[in-house]
């Protein structure tokens, strides 16, 4: 019983990660479209405040892989805007 236990909570876990990269994605693709600088690099703040959410609250998540190169993508585009960016 424990074990299929776990394996419920790892699934459930693993859905939850990929629901929140989900809307992350739709954050990184809005903020790709919105033309004012300020307002964009709030949006890919957003994104990746989220996808390291993701990774802290849910640590063995399946996906932990796609969502730090998701985090690389987000810099990225965050430090277009702003090179000096650290996080």
């Amino acid at each position: 019983f424990e074990k299929e236990a776990g394996n419920y909570i790892r699934k459930t876990k693993d859905k939850l990660a990929g629901m929140l990269r989900t809307e992350a994605a739709n954050l990184f693709l809005q903020a790709r479209k919105i033309k004012d600088v300020d307002k964009r690099f709030e949006a890919l703040i957003a994104a990746l405040r989220l996808l390291q959410q993701i990774n802290r609250d849910y640590p063995l998540n399946s996906i932990r892989e796609k969502i730090e190169q998701n985090i690389e993508a987000v810099l990225k585009e965050i430090r277009a805007i702003d090179p000096a960016f650290e996080d």
